[in-house]
């Protein structure tokens, strides 16, 4: 005998953040390319709703499908990658100006970079591999907010929310859920602006982990180093690389590739103490 089919509600909070209004954000374009794939895996399956912070609700028709349904979901959404959509199913090429797909960017000069302007509903999404862990992460400018004293852009991943100062982009503080995990004190200038290749800035900062009760004294130096075109998922872009290195023993922190026509870095390489660190734009939308 033939059991009815039956709907189940499954509400999913997914870890990413973003603004929407009237384009999706690219939490929902990462929910919704999920979907694509999962359909055609668990047949009675489809997402019912995406939030713009990356929650949703789906359901199934028979209860016997749903671990099938949320595994494949967990497997996609982690496994995104932005130019594509998940599993290798093309995603049609949007324009830069708002943009999930792959753009080529034309060349533009790179002689003395102005500082960018950031604004609410930018999002960034990028993918990391680190011996510990892989995944993505979606970047959102989400508000403006008076931190430490400075006027700050908020940008929200997740459960972490990280502040820049306006003026010149130096990171003060970082919080997961509300509490304190990082300040720079004074805030750390990962640029100097115009950004030029050949400039040269340091500083001396300390690093505050209230939570776990550490500090870290820090000398660091940076450079622009070149100007560079890269590939990365989200396209090909003119950047500036930079380098920052201990000014003490020369130890490199990190690289990164800014490139001002999305108003954000679109690689970074990071050598930390629980191993090396790759970031790389997989999918952007500018406001």
């Amino acid at each position: 005998m033939k059991t009815a089919a039956r709907a189940f509600f499954f509400g999913v909070i997914v870890s990413l953040a973003g603004c929407g209004t009237f384009h999706n954000t690219l939490a929902q374009d990462r929910v919704w390319a999920a979907e694509q794939v999962c359909k055609g895996e668990v047949p009675g399956f489809r997402v019912q709703q995406v939030y713009p912070d990356g929650r949703y609700y789906w359901l199934v028709d028979e209860a016997g499908k749903a671990t099938r349904a949320q595994q494949c979901m967990d497997r996609e959404v982690r496994n995104w990658r932005g130019g594509q959509l998940a599993s290798g199913v093309a995603m049609p090429t949007s324009t830069p100006a708002a943009t999930t797909g792959v753009a080529a960017v034309a060349p533009t000069s790179l002689k003395e970079l102005p500082l960018p302007v950031w604004k609410v509903g930018d999002e960034w999404a990028f993918r990391y591999e680190h011996p510990s862990e892989n995944g993505t992460v979606v970047w959102s400018v989400v508000r403006t907010e008076i931190v430490e004293g400075a006027d700050c852009y908020v940008l929200k991943g997740g459960e972490w929310e990280s502040f820049y100062r306006r003026q010149d982009l130096a990171f003060v503080r970082e919080t997961v859920n509300g509490v304190l995990v990082h300040r720079a004190t004074p805030p750390k200038p990962e640029y100097q602006w115009p950004l030029a290749v050949g400039g040269k800035w340091q500083q001396k900062y300390t690093i505050e982990n209230p939570r776990d009760r550490q500090t870290q004294e820090i000398s660091s130096e940076w450079e622009a180093v070149s100007e560079e075109t890269i590939n990365v998922p989200a396209g090909t872009f003119q950047t500036i690389k930079i380098v920052s290195r201990n000014s003490r023993t020369g130890r490199p922190f990190y690289e990164h590739w800014y490139a001002p026509a999305v108003r954000q870095w679109v690689k970074t390489h990071e050598w930390l103490a629980s191993g090396e660190r790759t970031r790389e734009m997989i999918a952007y939308k500018l406001r």
